[in-house]
């Protein structure tokens, strides 16, 4: 297989899909699926369950670049097995991110948050987007580093570079995934998803890349936007 992050873009294509049969479901059916899970497993457990879905329908797109590069500094005969140990140590920290994120939300909105915390989380993302600090770890986001080919240290290495990648992430997208715990919406999703997707597609440069205002105003305009959207 000459393009060994198929399977990523595969995963994140199934989460979408579970998202969006989750969205149509009718909502005393959903209200049934709650209760249903709420006898064996609390809302938090639920709640990160969601989380997780909903980060690798997000995220996984837009690392499957970095899962090549580790594939292919690793031997063939142990490249998906790299791919899958740099998807754990990325998918940990969003895991920990979830964590920390929906325990105080939680807490501060028992019920749904509302609308105006999800447009300052949208309208905070919008004046990080073109800080000189996020371009710096946009320029660093896609590189993986060197990782060993054999035994123990390739697992390591595999692993540790999903982690590190995962941190870069976090910091650089994370208030636009503040504004999806908050949100919790299908077509804020979609959208949000199609702006960071969209400043990484610009070229090769990652200067060009990251940092444009277009995206920021793409922001501020579904911070507008969000509630016809909720």
């Amino acid at each position: 297989m000459r393009h060994p992050e198929l399977w990523v873009y595969l995963i994140a294509a199934g989460a979408t899909g579970i998202l969006v049969v989750q969205h149509a479901v009718p909502a005393d059916h959903g209200d049934h699926h709650h209760h249903a899970h709420a006898q064996v497993a609390s809302p938090l457990p639920v709640e990160l369950a969601w989380w997780m879905v909903m980060v690798v329908a997000m995220m996984l797109p837009l690392i499957a670049p970095s899962a090549r590069r580790i594939a292919t500094a690793s031997l063939w005969s142990r490249r998906h097995i790299a791919v899958g140990e740099f998807l754990l140590g990325y998918l940990a920290v969003w895991a920990v991110v979830g964590v920390v994120l929906l325990i105080p939300i939680a807490a501060i909105w028992p019920a749904d948050p509302p609308t105006f915390a999800v447009v300052a989380a949208l309208l905070l993302a919008a004046g990080w987007q073109t800080t000189r600090r996020r371009r710096i770890l946009m320029r660093r986001c896609g590189s993986v580093g060197s990782v060993a080919v054999r035994g123990w240290a390739a697992n390591r290495d595999c692993t540790a570079a999903g982690w590190r990648i995962g941190r870069l992430c976090v910091v650089a997208c994370g208030p636009v995934m503040v504004a999806m715990a908050l949100g919790h919406n299908i077509v804020l999703m979609f959208l949000l998803a199609a702006v960071l997707l969209g400043e990484r597609t610009r070229g090769p440069n990652p200067a060009r890349r990251a940092g444009r205002p277009r995206e920021a105003w793409y922001l501020v305009v579904l911070a507008g936007s969000v509630i016809v959207l909720m």
